[in-house]
């Protein structure tokens, strides 16, 4: 499952960049996971590969924090700057 989102290359990145309490947490939460991945990618989000590689924590949240975390902005827009720039996540 965990190969229709994430490449052999871009994982060896994910681990190169990350520390192993997150991957840990990621892969034991991967269902979770995908659902921020998918979600992510239905709103517009582009650049989800740099947020796998440098901001992988984000996918460990629960899906639902995630979604009230979202609801408190204008999506559109909050889209166009994380596209523009992935540290922008933090205000999530």
């Amino acid at each position: 499952m965990l190969k229709k989102y994430i490449s052999n290359e871009l994982l060896e990145q994910i681990v190169k960049n990350n520390d192993e309490c997150i991957i840990y947490d990621f892969m034991n939460n991967i269902e979770n996971s995908i659902r921020i991945i998918d979600l992510f990618k239905d709103i517009g989000i582009k650049n989800i590969d740099l947020l796998l590689i440098n901001r992988l924590e984000i996918f460990c949240y629960k899906y639902e924090d995630i979604i009230d975390r979202l609801d408190k902005f204008d999506i559109k827009s909050l889209v166009e700057l994380i596209n523009n720039d992935i540290n922008t996540i933090n205000v999530i």
